[in-house]
């Protein structure tokens, strides 16, 4: 009986998806005597293995798509640089995380690991069209004399510059870089602050073949602590204190600051947020400053500070009040209004901080 090429294609997805490994030999669960002992099989040694155990079937042993597998449709040409998702290693490696619905390509989630995955993203593109790679120096971003924003997947903090591109590490991004002082990223999403970085080459791999990956060079000079950090800039509902998630409406670069302008809706919940972005100078120190504004909805607040964060303030009573936290301050002119500073380097006084953030309060719209 023949069965229709993609059922064929699907059944053999299935069964390699229900194999177990015992030893070297790849056997079917259901055929395990009981009591066996499993193990995993060990890792084929190189990325030719890899491709050839994995990849080869489907999209033939050179790349060009003339696999042994019957499909209802080919599978693309690597040869030719067919990719439905975007030709650089991260996109890759997210099709081989995820796979294809829809079509015979599986996700490889479970049957190999993040570094094999890169490995394997690497080698399909190197069977790509030659002349296609773009040069070193072409992957480096201008240096410019007004200040950027730079959207796509940024490498996390703490990451060697070796670690492989694809699952390890990257975060959807936002990296603000302003001439000649440090840059800032933002996670797209929470679009929490998490790292500030010194004045450095940034890269966007694969230029030219499509690639929005952002490689930020420069020492970093300050990230949150962990994943549970409270981020002053954060936003909750009064009533609950529940955080709120801010969507991005607009950006506006201007000569010196660069600003983000975001709305905030949960339920009855309708708000906005603008946000200034800056880096400064403190007594010959750098600085990066954030001054935030809220308008519309009175139920939305910034995040309390008060839990974990010293109440630093010599000022008199109903004078602003400032935090010291996980290497920022923070100055809060009332519930719509808050400026954070991020001392770089040597850290001057907290009095002269606390007052370089409350000269920018009267910036907050």
């Amino acid at each position: 009986m023949v069965l229709p090429r993609l059922a064929l294609a699907t059944a053999a997805v299935v069964a390699a998806a229900t194999a177990v490994h015992v030893g070297t030999a790849t056997l079917p669960s259901a055929e395990l005597p009981a009591g066996l002992a499993v193990s995993a099989r060990p890792a084929p040694k190189g990325v030719a293995q890899l491709y050839e155990l994995h990849c080869a079937q489907c999209h033939g042993e050179k790349g060009d798509g003339d696999g042994v597998t019957e499909l209802e449709r080919p599978a693309r040409s690597f040869v030719e640089g067919g990719y439905i998702y975007g030709n650089t290693i991260a996109a890759v490696t997210r099709t081989l995380r995820r796979g294809i619905p829809g079509s015979a390509m599986p996700s490889f989630v479970d049957s190999l690991t993040e570094h094999e995955r890169s490995l394997l993203a690497r080698h399909v593109l190197s069977l790509g069209p030659d002349g296609t790679d773009a040069a070193s120096a072409e992957c480096l971003v201008p240096t410019s004399t007004v200040p950027e924003v730079l959207d796509g997947p940024l490498m996390a903090p703490g990451q060697p510059l070796s670690a492989p591109v694809g699952d390890v590490g990257l975060h959807a991004s936002r990296l603000l870089t302003f001439p000649g002082a440090p840059s800032v990223q933002f996670a797209r999403g929470s679009w929490t602050l998490v790292a500030i970085r010194a004045e450095g080459s940034v890269r966007r791999d694969d230029w030219r073949r499509g690639g929005r990956s952002i490689t930020a060079r420069g020492e970093v000079l300050w990230s949150l602590s962990s994943t549970e950090a409270v981020d002053p800039g954060g936003l909750v509902a009064l009533e609950s204190g529940a955080p709120l998630e801010r969507r991005l409406r607009r950006t506006q670069l201007g000569p010196e600051v660069i600003t983000q302008e975001f709305s905030v809706e949960a339920g009855s919940i309708s708000a906005r947020l603008g946000e200034r972005v800056a880096t400064i100078d403190i007594d010959g120190a750098a600085a990066v400053v954030r001054v935030l504004g809220l308008s519309g909805d009175d139920g939305v607040a910034f995040t309390a500070l008060s839990p974990g964060v010293a109440a630093t303030s010599a000022e008199p009573a109903g004078a602003v009040t400032a935090f010291e936290g996980d290497g920022w301050w923070a100055v809060d002119g009332d519930e719509r209004r808050r400026v954070i500073i991020y001392p770089l380097g040597a850290p001057p006084s907290g009095d002269r901080v606390r007052r370089a953030a409350r000269e920018h309060l009267e910036r907050v719209q």
